[in-house]
């Protein structure tokens, strides 16, 4: 039987995509509970939207594991079976630019929820180059860039920095940043992003602020024009339905 994968190969290492709109997760404005949380979106082709899921993200040297997941524009319907959404567990070769998928998995429901009609969990395919501007290759900047953006709001885009992750027992410390779409006045302050450093307890489901930088420029660019550590040793309980359970699943690789 051919699978609904096997089908969908060349347009996923090929096809041109639509630019990205904003992820749907609207963290630090209200929050969203865990199961919004979990995919954020990355970009959109004729055929389907398709997201990641940043708490699955592993590093192993230049190898990079991540989950996404194929939300289908039409329903598609294989040996009498419904489809309407593919998860995927993709492997990428950060150095080398290549990728492969480890299993695949679609789903009568959508966004990947139930149980899936049909599974492929013990055949990895080879490792293939793709082009730019591909799905692929959008997936491929995702995963192995050094900020990965994981939601945000009207004025400002929230990232989290996979690579800075520092372990030690059950506890994790990880750099995060804000970047605003406009000039920000706090006071007498003038800024156009903040980098904050965070700790988590994975154990006692808890975190606190280490650390916050404010910046000129975008992207941590810029002039450093404030530092502050004033909450380093507050620590509080994640709150499920908040940006705080989102952050807290990031770091310590809940699946949700």
């Amino acid at each position: 039987m051919i699978r609904l994968w096997f089908v969908l190969i060349p347009f996923l290492f090929v096809s041109p995509i639509h630019a990205a709109d904003p992820p749907f997760i609207p963290l630090f404005a209200g929050g969203a509970g865990p199961a919004d949380a979990e995919w954020a979106k990355i970009g959109s082709a004729d055929d389907y939207t398709f997201y990641a899921n940043p708490s699955t993200i592993r590093h192993k040297g230049p190898l990079v594991q991540m989950w996404v997941l194929f939300e289908y524009k039409r329903i598609n319907t294989v040996a009498g079976k419904t489809l309407v959404s593919m998860k995927q567990q993709m492997e990428f070769d950060c150095e080398g630019e290549k990728s492969r998928y480890l299993e695949s998995h679609e789903y009568s429901s959508h966004m990947g929820a139930g149980k899936p009609m049909y599974s492929d969990s013990t055949r990895r395919s080879e490792w293939t180059t793709f082009h730019t501007g591909s799905v692929i290759h959008t997936e491929w900047k995702y995963a192995c860039g050094k900020w990965v953006k994981i939601g945000g709001s009207d004025i400002h885009t929230e990232y989290m920095n996979l690579q800075s992750v520092h372990r030690e027992g059950t506890l994790v410390k990880m750099w995060g940043l804000r970047d605003f779409k406009a000039i920000q006045k706090w006071g007498d302050l003038t800024f156009l992003s903040n980098k904050s450093q965070w700790e988590f307890n994975c154990l006692t489901r808890q975190y606190r602020l280490l650390g916050n930088n404010w910046y000129s420029g975008q992207m941590g660019n810029g002039e450093m024009v404030k530092s502050s550590t004033i909450d380093a040793d507050k620590w509080e309980l994640v709150s499920s339905g908040d940006w705080s359970q989102n952050q807290w699943s990031i770091a310590c690789g809940e699946q949700q």
